[in-house]
């Protein structure tokens, strides 16, 4: 079968792209993180994400990891699924689609024709109620809640402030104090801090929100979220300084307390496999995990 497209209908995203791919995204309710134009933006250069029309949807690919989103619109059938994915990386028999609905899976059998199915739990995507995050009631999370009394108890007259764009230089500073003290893998941590300088860097742009915690007149946490639908919003960092017992909890709450009554839900995006990340997901007791499939060709 002729491929459907081309590796060069595809583009780099653009600050441009931003309402058009946004309003793609409010027609859904709870997609993975991937689908928010903020998360596309900021990424773009680490992964080299493009993105096409393509009919009735939305084609978007990383050059870096070769794999294709599941398109978004349109639900097209295996083969035209292979189809799409030779277009994009020609040749390339290690390229995927990620993010495939355990849906589609199961009322597509005619997928083993085309491609080996496997469930990606790495690449889950922990989706919290909102309300939850911030009344953290029962058992479970009364650790949690404790560690946000402690911190109040500890730092009288704190205070939590939306992020602005006065704050980023700060913010930026304490964020590479927690990147320097984080045991984890380097080249994660330095595609993270490129992410997150192309967010700073391009604030003004984006529709980036944020909470910033002060003790004392410094930043000692802060979060940086934008809004993937009406239903929901995503939480692309939270950084906060380890010498303040507490601070990574209640930046936590101070977010789910900024977002109360705004949406129902708080994604919190994934634990790419990394152990400690995944620990700290599931203490928080996730009330949804996105689960979704890789498909590699046969």
């Amino acid at each position: 079968m002729k491929p459907m497209i081309s590796i060069d209908d595809f583009k780099l995203v653009q600050i441009s792209d931003k309402d058009y791919l946004q309003n793609a995204f409010l027609k859904f309710t709870l997609l993975p993180c991937e689908y928010v134009f903020t998360n596309l933006f900021i990424w773009r250069n680490v992964y080299d994400i493009r993105w096409m029309k393509f009919r009735n949807s939305i084609l978007i690919h990383s050059g870096l990891d070769k794999t294709l989103l599941m398109p978004l619109g349109d639900v097209y059938p295996p083969e035209e699924l292979h189809s799409l994915l030779a277009g994009t990386f020609p040749g390339n028999k290690d390229a995927s689609i990620i993010q495939v609905p355990e849906d589609y899976v199961k009322q597509n059998p005619g997928i083993a024709d085309f491609f080996e199915a496997e469930l990606d739990e790495d690449f889950a995507d922990y989706v919290y109620s909102t309300e939850k995050l911030y009344l953290l009631r029962g058992a479970k999370l009364a650790k949690k809640k404790n560690l946000v009394s402690q911190f109040a108890r500890n730092n009288p007259g704190y205070k939590s402030v939306p992020l602005e764009e006065s704050h980023l230089q700060e913010c930026f500073a304490l964020s590479e104090k927690w990147r320097q003290s984080t045991d984890s893998d380097p080249f994660t941590l330095s595609q993270e801090k490129g992410a997150i300088e192309e967010a700073f860097a391009n604030f003004k742009y984006l529709d980036l929100e944020g909470v910033c915690i002060f003790v004392n007149g410094r930043i000692v946490a802060f979060s940086g979220y934008s809004f993937q639908s009406s239903d929901a919003a995503v939480v692309h960092f939270e950084k906060y300084d380890k010498d303040f017992k507490g601070a990574a909890q209640a930046i936590n709450w101070e977010t789910a307390k900024a977002l109360l009554g705004r949406c129902n839900y708080i994604n919190r995006e994934q634990d790419i496999g990394l152990p400690g990340l995944r620990k700290a997901k599931l203490s928080y007791e996730p009330d949804k995990l996105l689960l979704n499939y890789v498909l590699s060709p046969k």
